[in-house]
C-alpha cells in the first residue's frame, strides 16, 4: 500500500504505466520515473498535490562503433564548439 507523502519509483514497461494509471487519483506522491510514458500518464497531476520525477540520461555515443548522425546541411548555422 502506498500512503500519503510517499516517494515511489517506478521502471518502464507496460505494466507499470498501468500502476501509474491507479496512482493518478492519489494526493500528496512524488513519482521518481526513467520512462517517458510514465511521466506523460501522471503529467496531468496538480504540482501541488502531485510531483513527478524524470530521470534522464544521455549515453556516451564517442564510444559506440555507429555513432548516430543528424545529418545537418547547414552546419554553419551551428554555435562552434570548443
Amino acid at each position: 500500500m502506498i500512503a500519503v507523502g510517499e516517494i515511489v519509483s517506478i521502471g518502464a514497461g507496460t505494466t507499470t504505466i498501468q500502476v501509474a494509471r491507479s496512482l493518478r487519483h492519489r494526493k500528496h506522491l512524488t513519482i521518481i520515473t526513467t520512462d517517458l510514458n510514465v511521466a506523460m500518464e501522471l503529467s496531468h497531476r496538480s504540482v501541488y498535490n502531485f510531483f513527478v520525477n524524470l530521470i534522464a540520461g544521455l549515453v556516451a555515443y564517442t564510444l559506440r562503433e555507429k555513432k548516430p548522425s543528424l545529418h545537418l546541411r547547414d552546419r554553419h548555422l551551428l554555435p562552434a564548439v570548443l
